[in-house]
């Protein structure tokens, strides 16, 4: 691969986890339990952390969806900072920072 193929695959690649980062805060704050379970692989990690804990792997992933959805009437998310910390092949790891507005009735 050259360097400009290796710097175009980069790009596309954050554009990428940017783009699942939208269809995770949609999907959450949607109620689109399809779109947000699409983010997430076989060995992935939603990492909450206090009450509400980390569920690892999607069938547990799922269960913390339907947990949201029943807890909240509405959710809206708001993320800032986000930053890719590797990108190796068709693995990366990232975070950012929320705020989550929601109502419980």
């Amino acid at each position: 691969m050259s360097d400009i193929e290796a710097r175009l695959s980069y790009i596309e690649d954050r554009i990428g986890i940017s783009d699942l980062t939208c269809n995770y805060v949609h999907g959450m704050d949607k109620g689109d339990k399809d779109r947000f379970m699409d983010c997430w692989t076989d060995d992935s990690a939603f990492v909450i952390g206090g009450a509400w804990g980390e569920y690892v792997g999607k069938e547990n992933i799922a269960d913390g969806f339907n947990a949201f959805q029943w807890a909240f009437h509405e959710m809206h998310h708001f993320t800032t900072g986000h930053q890719v910390l590797t990108l190796t092949g068709n693995t990366a790891t990232g975070q950012c920072d929320a705020f989550v507005a929601g109502t419980d009735s």
